[in-house]
């Protein structure tokens, strides 16, 4: 059984097929090999199967919205699979029967679903961060009250006080 695609309205379907930017909704589906098979008439025909969900099957049945995406993401994915030019104003659809011809087998990859790519991660030094600064306090004048207090500090990460901002 080929997993079925996440269940979205047609409002959602209008907007990843109007954007340009790629999306993230996924329609899982097995594209078999190129057979030929006799039409009507008896003259070959160039038959690619598509195995798709069976749940998702009966939804594009009744919903045209989701029969013209599907026909689009099938089509395309002969067209790259192969390597064929498809004119996508000349193709058949079955209307009373779901194959032509013999089915062919499918080998269906079982894939869980993927985990999202983390984009920011917190790592963990080897080291403190930071370390104690060596420091000294100057008083002026050295002996009574002091007038003045003069700190000063070793920062061993830094090569000039610009860095200390």
């Amino acid at each position: 059984e080929i997993p079925a695609p996440q269940d979205i309205c047609d409002d959602k379907l209008l907007e990843i097929m109007k954007s340009d930017e790629p999306s993230t909704y996924r329609l899982p589906l097995s594209i078999g090999d190129l057979h030929e098979e006799p039409d009507k008439s008896g003259k070959p025909s160039s038959v690619y199967d598509i195995a798709i969900n069976s749940d998702f099957f009966h939804k594009i049945e009744s919903n045209m919205l989701f029969r013209s995406f599907l026909l689009q993401v099938a089509l395309e994915g002969v067209a790259d699979k192969y390597n064929k030019h498809i004119d996508y104003n000349d193709f058949v659809i079955l209307k009373n029967r779901k194959i032509m011809g013999s089915l062919q087998h499918h080998r269906i990859q079982q894939r869980g679903p993927t985990a999202k790519k983390v984009l920011i991660e917190e790592v963990k030094s080897s080291r403190p961060f930071g370390s104690e600064p060596r420091f000294q306090i100057i008083r002026d004048p050295p002996k009574g009250d002091p007038q003045l207090l003069t700190v000063q500090v070793h920062v061993k990460e830094a090569s000039s006080g610009k860095n200390l901002l």
